[in-house]
């Protein structure tokens, strides 16, 4: 499957089926004063980091940045994680961004502690870190942005580097729709049942 031909016909289809003219998106240079050399992302997941490399991407392909990812989690069930490891090596080949574990060669550690982090920034040198929103609502989501931001503050107060923290949101915007989507159909509900008494 030709990925960049999909993404284009999926573009066209949604901007026919909108109405929508296509939108005039200005480059990165003229809306940032700051551009990134190195772009950490720590993907809680794999395919987390597909959903909040959008920055990434744009500074990779308009900055030339190097973009690496550092997986917080390969998930919570041992089975799966060399499949979920596949999975993410596949994306970011995908991605054109690098994978850098601190894990030890087939380790069943689930998630990355504090110190892993410290060390993966420590090692890679971040000029930019994107982790999830800690309002996310996703619990490993929350625990991936509060590490990694206390352990870019270490970071940050050991190499007085200047880092940018990026967070992205991504099941929080989802929460919300489907809270307001239930209350709708309780609201529904309720005037069907006031209506008919």
């Amino acid at each position: 499957m030709d990925f960049a031909r999909y993404v284009e016909e999926f573009h066209r289809l949604y901007l026919d089926a909108s109405g929508l003219d296509e939108p005039q998106i200005p480059k990165l240079e003229q809306v940032i004063s700051f551009i990134p050399q190195k772009i950490v992302i720590l993907a809680p997941h794999p395919d987390d980091e597909c959903l909040m490399c959008g920055f990434a991407l744009r500074a990779q392909e308009e900055f030339g940045s190097e973009v690496m990812v550092v997986p917080f989690s390969y998930g919570s069930k041992l089975p799966r994680r060399a499949e979920r490891k596949e999975e993410l090596l596949q994306a970011l080949g995908v991605l054109n961004f690098k994978l850098h574990d601190p894990r030890k060669i087939d380790s069943s550690q689930e998630e990355l502690d504090e110190g892993q982090i410290l060390d993966a920034f420590e090692q890679l040198t971040p000029d930019l870190v994107i982790t999830m929103h800690l309002n996310d609502g996703h619990p490993t989501h929350v625990r991936s942005a509060d590490l990694g931001r206390r352990a870019l503050k270490h970071y940050v107060g050991n190499t007085k580097q200047n880092v940018i923290l990026l967070q992205s949101e991504y099941w929080l915007s989802l929460i919300l729709v489907f809270w307001f989507r239930s209350v709708q159909n309780i609201w529904r509900e309720w005037e069907k049942r006031f209506r008919s008494t």
